[in-house]
């Protein structure tokens, strides 16, 4: 790929690198001779399978850096977006799960602390349905207990 450099000799050390790493052009990358430019290497094997030579091609890694990061640049808008988006579905799904708690512990306490009329007339959560059978056990208790002793009068002031 540079026609100044066809049919010139490698550094030493590229040889012994390429040597070592005989149809590995992966672990060849140390050989690479600067941050902004890399090289793919292929070996030339002779009729007899002897390395006869080497073809490298080297390349600018500009369009692979522009790449990467418009890449990184979606994808961070992208997970940004995605982030805002499950943030709202998440507020809203809670603020209604509360919603809904509280008015079953509303109608709950109106259930239990009187205002049974209002609690009956508004549908009944399982919550509701328990505090008024619990609300009938003691009643029936409370009578239960009045017939074996009867409570005394209150005085008045």
């Amino acid at each position: 790929t540079d026609l100044a450099r066809i049919g010139s000799r490698l550094p030493d050390d590229w040889l012994a690198q390429l040597a070592r790493t005989p149809g590995n052009p992966a672990r060849n990358a140390a050989l690479a001779p600067t941050a902004t430019e890399a090289f793919t290497a292929n070996t030339i094997l002779n009729s007899f399978g002897q390395p006869a030579g080497y073809a490298i091609l080297r390349y600018s890694r500009e369009p692979e850096r522009t790449a990467l990061r418009a890449f990184t640049t979606r994808l961070a808008i992208t997970c940004a977006i995605m982030f805002g988006a499950f943030t709202v579905l998440l507020y809203a799904a809670l603020a209604w799960m509360w919603r809904r708690t509280d008015r079953d512990l509303v109608w709950a306490a109106d259930a239990l602390f009187g205002g049974a009329e209002e609690a009956q007339a508004k549908p009944a959560p399982v919550l509701v349905a328990e505090v008024a059978a619990i609300r009938a056990r003691l009643s029936a208790l409370d009578t239960g207990l009045d017939r074996v002793a009867p409570r005394p009068a209150e005085e008045p002031f």
